[in-house]
């Protein structure tokens, strides 16, 4: 990943969203990089995310929203259904309502 530089305050506050419970579970939420086209996002995401694997023993997963692509962003009920996918429930467990969706 060459080229990746002047990152290191993102870094550290994407680092400080990995938390720990008293019984030494990590707790993670979903956090939202947002900024202008070509500003580094993807770069940014991708690079804590290779730095951090070790903390996700199961795995990690991506979703490529597509948010500047010149194609249309993927709507938020297919990035759940190929998440879940993913995850190996079969296409057509996944429920067509984006909040039964979301609880699977």
């Amino acid at each position: 990943m060459g080229g990746f530089v002047n990152r290191t305050d993102e870094l550290a506050q994407l680092n400080a969203v990995l938390t720990t419970e008293d019984g030494g579970s990590l707790v993670v939420s979903v956090y939202v990089i947002a900024g202008t086209a070509s500003a580094g996002k993807t770069s940014l995401a991708l690079r804590w995310a290779h730095q951090v694997r070790e903390c996700f023993p199961d795995g990690q997963l991506y979703a490529n929203l597509r948010g500047y692509d010149p194609g249309e962003p993927v709507a938020a009920r297919e990035a759940l259904h190929r998440l879940l996918t993913s995850l190996g429930v079969p296409a057509e467990a996944v429920l067509q309502d984006l909040d039964a969706a979301a609880a699977l």
